[in-house]
């Protein structure tokens, strides 16, 4: 068996001892798609990235709401 393969058995049997003992009442695993090396908040910084330069943000609550703008767009991972 693989490193990669015994972590995931692993990880499913550790969080299955834990709803068993109601430590958890449930559990939601998600995994990358294969070859797939960017995670979701990646998309997240790209949309800001762009609002960023669309505008001047010369105190924090520009660029707080430069955030809030940014992340009314969807995106898919």
């Amino acid at each position: 068996m693989h490193e990669r393969q015994q972590k995931s058995t692993f990880v499913g049997l550790f969080l299955s001892l834990l709803i068993m003992k109601d430590a958890l009442e449930e559990v939601k695993l998600e995994f990358l798609v294969i070859a797939c090396t960017h995670e979701d908040i990646d998309g997240c910084f790209g949309y800001l990235s762009k609002k960023l330069k669309e505008q001047n943000n010369y105190i924090l609550v520009d660029l707080m709401k430069a955030l809030m703008v940014s992340q009314e767009q969807s995106f898919i991972p």
